[in-house]
């Protein structure tokens, strides 16, 4: 019999109809409804994506990576499945398509984890075509000019 995979892409859309969602590996998180809900699973993502990097056994090891890669897949389903649309929700869903691209370097990579709007700006230059155009998107929800 076949060995079926889920990825992380197959677990974040098909959780995100669900009242309470489940990421793999069974984090789980009510669908954010509040502003305050929304920015707290992104700062949580945020907070386990800093934690990962800082952990110096995660390197070739998935059991070390693993509750890691739950938190942030659970923030990630919440912030998806969110009802409560706002230009903070959308840039936020910005952010974390943008996460699931190959970034140009691992500087950006590790700027677009965490949202580093400021620092990005400074390194407008050094983005490739579809960064830069992610970039614009975020710089338009945020009203900057």
């Amino acid at each position: 019999m076949g060995h079926i995979t889920m990825t992380r892409r197959a677990a974040l859309t098909g959780a995100a109809s669900a009242s309470i969602i489940m990421a793999a590996g069974g984090a789980a998180a009510m669908i954010p409804t509040t502003r305050d809900e929304v920015e707290r699973h992104w700062q949580d993502r945020c907070a386990a994506f800093r934690e990962l990097e800082a952990d110096e056994r995660f390197l070739d090891n998935d059991a070390v990576q693993e509750p890691y890669w739950r938190r942030i897949d659970a923030a990630e389903i919440a912030i998806l499945a969110s009802t409560f649309r706002t230009r903070r929700t959308a840039e936020l869903q910005l952010w974390i398509g943008w996460s699931h691209y190959d970034p140009s370097s691992s500087t950006i990579e590790k700027l677009v984890m965490q949202g580093d709007y400021a620092a990005l700006a400074a390194m407008r230059g050094d983005l490739d075509w579809n960064e830069k155009m992610l970039f614009a998107a975020i710089t338009t929800l945020r009203g900057e000019a």
